[in-house]
Formats: C-alpha cells, structure tokens, sequence
C-alpha cells in the first residue's frame, strides 16, 4: 500500500495549493477585465470561459507529451512555468484597463452583433487568455508526472491528494478574490496578488528536488473508455454548474457573495471529492466501478437537492442566519452533495487508465483534455442550447442522463446493476410537473398571487411576466422584480425622461440604456423635436417580451425614431457616433454583480464625451438597494464628471441624479411650463404620473451641492466596484444618507421656486419603504 509523498513530494501539495488559488483569481479577474472591455454579455462570459477550458485541455495534453520526452525535469519545468504565468498576468493586469477598442467596433443595422465584431471579440480573448490558459493546464500533466513517478500502482491516491490541493486552494481563491481581495485592494491589486502567489509557487518548484522516470511494466486498461467517461461526466459536471448558479441568481440574488460562495461551495466539493476517492481508490483497488457509482450519485443527488428545494428555504435562511451565512447554508444544500460525487471521477479515471511509466504523462495529459472538451461542452450547450430549449428543469434531466451515460461507459461487465439508481431517479424526476423547479427559485407564493403571463429561459436569464395584460404588469428577470408599469414604476421611470428633455430647448438625439418594461423609452418618444431614440439592452428575452406591456409603452420599439442594440451600454457609448442630448441609465439591482459597472466613474466619463453640448444624463438611484456609505460613493462617482449635478426623488424612495454637460445652470419654472404646454403629449403624460406642471416637477428637488455632501467618500470606479461588496443578500435594512438631502437649497437651481421647510426634508425623504409597489 502506498503512503503520502516523502519529502519532495509533500512539498508539491503546497505549491498546487496555491497553483489553484491563483488560477481562480486570474479567471474571476480577467472575466471582470473584459467584461469592461468587450461588453458585459453572455458572449464574452461564454468566450472567455470556453477559451480558459480549451485552454487547460490543450496544456495538459502538450504538457503531458512534453514531459513524457523529457521522462526529467517536470518539476523545474513546472517552476518555469509558474513563473510565465505569473509574468502574463501581471502583463494583463496593467494593460487590460487601458485597452480600450469599442470605437472601431460596428454594431449591426439590425442592433445585433455583426458577426465579424462577435470574430474580433474572440479572436482577442484567444489572444489575451489563451496562452496563460494552456500554460495553467500543463501545470496538470508535470505535476502528475513528477508525483507518479515510481509510483503507478498508487495513482488513484496521488492523484487525489494532488487534485484536492488544487481544488482546495481554488476555493480559498474564490472567497478570497470577491470578499476580502477585491473590496480591500480592487480588481488590479487582486491579480497582483495572483502574481505574487504564481512567483512564490514557481521559485520554490525550482528549488526543490527533481525525480528522474523510472521504467515500469504496463499495468493499465485502455484508456478510450474512460476517457469518454470522463468527458461526459466534465460534461454533466459543468453543466450543472450552470444551472446552479442560474438557480442560485434567481433564489439568492445576482450578488457576488451568493455568487462566490457557490463557486467556493462547488470547489470544497470537488476538493474533498477528490480526497474521499484517493482514499477509496486506495483501499479497494476498483477505480472502474467507483467512477462509475460517483457518477450515478451525482445524477442522484443533483436532480434530489432541487426537488426537495423550497422558497421557504431561503426565506428561513434569510431570516434567522447572517447573509454570508446563509448563502452558504443554502449553496451548500443544494450544490454540495453532488460536487462531492463531482469531484470523485479525475482520480479515480487517472487510476483507471495507469499503464506504463513512460505514457504517464499522455495519458494524464489526455484524460485531462478529455475533461476540459466536456466541461466546454457542457457550459456552452447548457448556456446556449438546453436553458433556451428546455429550461433548467429540462436541463437537470439531460445532464443527469449525461452522468448516467459517464458511468455506463466506465462501469465494468457485469455491474450493470450500478446503474439502475440513475435510471429511477430520471424517471422520477422526468414526472415533475412543469415549471417545478422555476418555481422553487422564485420568492414564496409571488408567481401565483400576481399570475404569469409569460415565462421565457433564454442564454442571458429567465424572464417572466406576471399581472395582467391589460395592465398593470411585472417584469421579473431571474427572479428579481426588474421592472413594472404601476403607478409607482411609471412615476420615477418617467420623471427622468421628461425634465432633462423638458429643460432642454430642443432635444434631438437619445440614449436609453436598459429597456426594461419600456416606461422611459415611450417617455422619451413623446417629445416631438427627438428624432433619434437608440435603446442598449443585454438581454434579447426581455425585448421579446415587450409586447405584454404595451398598455403602458404603446408599442415604441416600432417607432421608426428608435434603434435597438442587443448589447452592453457601455460598448454602445464607446461605438461612435453624433452626440445625444440626453442619456438615460435605468440598469438592474445596483448590487448586483457587473452592475457597478453602470454606475463607475468611468462611466460617466464615457457619458461625457458623448453629450452634445447642453446635453443631460440622467441615472436611477435606488439607495434603498445598498447602505448609505455605498450610495454616497455612487453620487460621489457621479459629481466628479458632474460637479454641480441635481438630486431628485421623483416617487417615494427612487432618486434620480441629472447632469448636464457644461453645468446644470439654473431653470426657470415659466420657461419649463411653456415647454411643457407646447408638448401636449408631454403635458398628458405628465398629468396621467400626477406631475401635472413645472411646479409638480421642481417640487420634486432633494439636494444640490452634492460635491460637498461626498467630500472624503471614495467613488465607485471600474477598479473599485464598491456596490458589488456592499450588500450580500436581498434583505436590506439601510437609510438613505441624510447629507444629500437639503431641500432649501432649491434656489441653487431654481432661484424662483419656493423653499420649502427644513422640516418637510426630513419628513419625506429619510422614511422609506424596501417594499415597493
């Protein structure tokens, strides 16, 4: 029986250790990068996660034959290796945020990526990404050859330790990178960390002993088999890590908390997967037939932890355990399980193929690949193919099938029986009515009390429409309630179309980013002299839905004066043009993860440059979302591009920062009320939200001097995506800042208007509700 690595080779785990946390934290980071940089869609998450997997599967296949040419040297090889590594990622840290391409960019007539732009952006991630992600996958094949040498009879063992460190430094990674890394450091401080942890492992690999090969007879199965079953299982495996986290956004939220801590939940998984089945493998001696029942416990216990998952659950959790706490609780019930399962089958199928010394590395590097091909596979087909098709329930069933197919393929004869567990448990979960599992994501009973128009599962999110089709109706987006056309709704997504267009003498040109129900687009299209109305929106389901709210739209996006542009608002900013006179940004849950993005100074740096002169923006600030001190950075942000920007309430708690490039100035209320009764299709509008005239409007006044209120607050920025960390579950209990709100300095901006009494500032601005209409 063979024992933990002597010396030498204890010292490898370490190294792997942080091998991993590293590679984690360079592919959450870069994800980020060029988000920012290519646009924050599912395309650029689906290419950057398909070329980082390509990537690993073809550096531990070359790595692999490398070493087994070499039969010496693949530990210094692998201390080389980090240290390249860790060289590109410093590269990439300092030169992704300068890099900036969207000007030569084309956007198609049709609003849809040109298909030659979609080439760029991959083309440029293969650039960026794919060499660093080659080198991390050969790191695979020479470690396994360095730890195996002499030792094929124990791979299993090996392999499982070996893999565990990787995988247990990756989760640390993950946790790390979102919850302390980031916040504390930004996102260029966070890859100098991942640096530093690639140069520490590389020096040490190269101080360290190296081992020679040393020929042994052949002692291994073909490997065709297992390597099939491996890649159907890395097809299952990463598919289901699909549906986790789309599951997850819907239940918990889009925050990077629920979010990392899922991640963190499936590589602890893995990591103690890859433990338990060293240590089987070690003890029984039948890789083979624990491969093939890993793979069947995790179809079964993927498909059990969503039946038996409720609401209920996540309210409970919410409700009675700190946030942190309670992502994890409900990440770990649903995901832990079968990530265990999960991580069983690398060792176990490395165990499977052993043969001779002198192919350990092919034969690593090989199965290896084999691993990554499925686990591409299974994200792009998942994302793109089996959600859109079939929905998660649907999804759940095909990749449970592909787990069951994983362990027919590597069960031995005669155990066929292993396999009649999956069989029942698919049959089971095939009779599930409808629509089961997209309701157990959704908040207790909402679905049902309000009544479901429309349900859409698409590559993007998971829309549904509730209320009435007569009106009013909700837009949901994976689980959130994004958007309505109550009253309320209709008020403040109004308000921040109609004064800056009003206070404008004559506006031309329009930029709505995020379409939502279609409020501040039809809003907007009620002004006569706008004659170009461009919509951004990253999500193609919710445009296809628009048809449900055209009671409150009246049907805009086929008006001929607008332009749809499935695709990143800040690409859309950086994609040229003539100016516009007015920019609205209305984007999701501030907290959400990438949301900060819409909200950076950077940003609006970039709204800036695209102003016509006198030109207005105006952004949506739900400071009920996020704490105080996160909404003063976010105003912060906005008053370095806009120093002398207004704040409004336009209904209840829904704020609305306006600026105006070349100074906001002052407003004359006559002049505002002529221009309101010179738009008679203005004027109805407004009186159907109750703000019948320009008193109406200016009454709606917070605070100016916003310069002053956020002296000392740090601004969201790209590096700095502060709204990100500040709020880590649905469940708020914050107050608006009181230093922004200071009715009496209306004359500021409004020198006629009347000043209202210091008390009625308090009064109505610092009482909210987080339980809007």
């Amino acid at each position: 029986m063979s024992r933990l690595p002597g010396a030498p080779v204890r010292a490898i785990l370490p190294l792997f250790f942080l091998s991993g946390a590293g590679a984690l934290i360079y592919q959450v980071s870069w994800t980020r990068q060029l988000g920012l940089l290519l646009g924050t869609t599912v395309q650029t998450a689906a290419a950057v996660t398909g070329i980082f997997m390509a990537g690993l599967g073809l550096g531990a296949w070359a790595g692999g034959a490398w070493a087994d040419r070499r039969q010496t040297g693949s530990l210094r090889a692998y201390g080389h290796i980090e240290l390249a590594v860790a060289g590109w990622g410093l590269a990439l840290a300092l030169l992704l945020p300068s890099l900036s391409l969207e000007a030569s960019w084309r956007l198609g007539a049709d609003g849809w990526l040109w298909p030659a732009d979609l080439g760029r952006r991959i083309l440029l991630t293969c650039a960026l990404i794919g060499p660093p992600s080659a080198l991390m996958g050969a790191t695979v094949s020479l470690l396994s050859r360095h730890l195996l040498s002499g030792h094929v009879t124990a791979t299993g063992w090996r392999m499982g330790v070996l893999m565990g460190s990787n995988t247990a430094g990756a989760a640390v990674g993950a946790l790390a990178c979102d919850l302390w890394l980031v916040p504390a450091v930004g996102v260029l401080g966070t890859q100098c960390v991942a640096v530093g942890l690639g140069l520490a492992a590389g020096i040490t690999a190269m101080l360290l002993p190296d081992v020679a090969s040393k020929p042994a007879p052949a002692i291994g199965r073909p490997p065709l088999r297992f390597a099939l079953s491996i890649g159907l299982s890395g097809v299952a495996a990463m598919g289901l890590e699909v549906v986790w986290f789309r599951f997850i956004a819907s239940a918990l939220g889009s925050f990077r908390a629920a979010l990392s801590m899922t991640l963190a939940v499936v590589l602890i998984g893995l990591w103690l997967g890859a433990l338990l089945a060293g240590l089987l493998a070690r003890t029984t001696h039948r890789p083979a037939l624990l491969l093939a029942g890993g793979q069947i416990a995790m179809a079964v216990l993927a498909l059990a932890a969503f039946v038996v998952f409720t609401p209920a659950d996540v309210l409970t959790a919410q409700l009675t355990l700190p946030p942190l706490a309670a992502n994890l609780s409900l990440a770990a019930r649903l995901v832990l399980p079968a990530a265990v399962a999960m991580g069983m089958a690398f060792p176990l199928a490395a165990a499977a193929v052993q043969g001779p010394e002198s192919h350990l590395g092919r034969r690593t590097g090989a199965l290896f690949a084999a691993g990554s091909a499925g686990n591409l596979l299974g994200a792009l087909g998942t994302g793109f193919v089996l959600l859109p098709l079939v929905g998660m329930q649907g999804a759940l069933l095909v990749l449970a099938c592909a787990a069951i197919l994983a362990a027919a393929a590597a069960v031995p004869p005669r155990r066929w029986w292993i396999l009649l567990p999956g069989g029942v448990a698919a049959v089971l979960f095939a009779g599930l009515p409808d629509g089961r599992i997209l309701a157990a994501s959704f908040p207790a009973g909402r679905l049902a009390a309000e009544g479901v128009l429309a349900v859409s599962e698409g590559a993007e999110q998971t829309v549904v429409v509730t209320g009435s089709a007569a009106g009013p109706a909700r837009l949901w987006t994976s689980g959130h309630p994004m958007s309505s056309t109550t009253p309320h709704a209709q008020r403040y997504m109004r308000f921040m179309a109609h004064l800056p267009l009003l206070l404008h003498p004559a506006p031309r040109r329009a930029l709505v980013i995020c379409y939502g129900v279609g409020n501040t687009t039809h809003a907007v299209s009620l002004h006569p002299s706008v004659s170009a109305i461009d919509v951004a929106d990253l999500s193609p389901e919710v445009l296809r839905h628009a048809g449900w709210f055209a009671h409150a739209s009246h049907d805009v996006l086929s008006d001929p004066r607008v332009q749809v542009y499935v695709d990143d608002g800040r690409r859309v900013l950086g994609s040229g043009g003539p100016g516009y006179d007015l920019i609205t940004l209305e984007p999701p849950p501030i907290a959400y993860a990438g949301v900060s993005a819409l909200y950076s100074r950077e940003l609006y740096a970039r709204i800036a440059s695209r102003l016509s002169p006198g030109g207005y923006v105006s952004q949506w600030v739900p400071g009920y979302q996020v704490p105080a001190a996160a909404v003063l950075s976010l105003v912060r942000a906005f008053v370095e591009v806009f120093p002398d920007a207004v704040l409004f309430v336009a209904d209840r708690q829904e704020m609305v920062l306006i600026g105006r490039a070349g100074g906001m100035g002052t407003v004359d209320p006559r002049r505002l009320q002529e221009h309101i009764d010179s738009r008679p299709a203005v004027g109805a509008d407004l009186a159907a939200i109750d703000l019948p005239d320009a008193a109406a409007l200016t009454a709606r006044f917070a605070g100016a001097d916003l310069q002053e209120a956020t002296l000392g607050v740090p601004p969201v920025t790209d590096d700095d995506p502060i709204l990100e960390h500040a709020q880590h579950s649905q469940v708020t209990q914050t107050r608006l800042p009181p230093s922004l709100f200071d009715v009496t300095r209306i004359t500021t901006w409004c020198p006629t208007c009347p000043v209202p009494d210091a008390d009625y500032r308090a009064e109505s601005f610092l009482r909210f509700s987080n339980r809007p209409d």
